[in-house]
Order: C-alpha cells, then structure tokens, then sequence
C-alpha cells in the first residue's frame, strides 16, 4: 500500500513550528532543491550555471525541496521553500467560502 500524496490536493503543510501553513491557489510543488544568485540567473542561458548549491551535490543539502505561496490575514502573499525532510504533514481538505 502507497501512501500517495497529490501535490495539486495539499492545503496546509505542518512544518516543525508546530504551526499549519496554508498553501494558496494550488501552489505546493516539489523539486529539486538549489540555491541561486536570481540577478544573475537567465532563463534559456544553456543550464543553470548560476546555481550555488544544489541539492544532492553537498551531504549537508537536501536533494528534494518543496515550496508554496501562503497570504497572511492582510493578504500579503510570500513565497515559502523548504527542504521535503522540514515537512511534517500535509493535509488536503476544503476550505470554506465567505
């Protein structure tokens, strides 16, 4: 039995805060996890020659990260990117409409 999980499904994720983050619009994806200088970064440029870490290729860096957008109660919205091993839980459900 797989304990598969729907990335398009999740609505909040737990992370180790103990607090459950609301993932809006559809947002969590999975990938692979890499740190990079945005400035420098180009789309198309012939690989991501601009990346300064990339995960897998350090033993202290995940390979696997996750990131979603929340918005707080002022409808700010900020983009969130984790390792996959920081996920707790995740959950899928519905949220109701006012």
């Amino acid at each position: 039995m797989s304990l598969a999980i729907d990335v398009h499904c999740v609505k909040d994720v737990l992370l180790a805060d103990g607090q459950w983050h609301p993932v809006e619009d559809d947002s969590f994806r999975i990938d692979e996890y890499e740190y990079l200088l945005s400035k420098e970064f180009k789309v198309g440029a012939g690989g991501n020659r601009h990346v300064r870490h990339r995960g897998g290729t350090d033993r202290l860096l995940p390979t696997v990260g996750a990131r979603w957008t929340e918005r707080d109660d002022s409808h700010n919205t900020r983009s969130v990117f984790c390792p996959l091993t920081a996920i707790q839980a995740v959950s899928y459900g519905w949220r109701r409409q006012e």
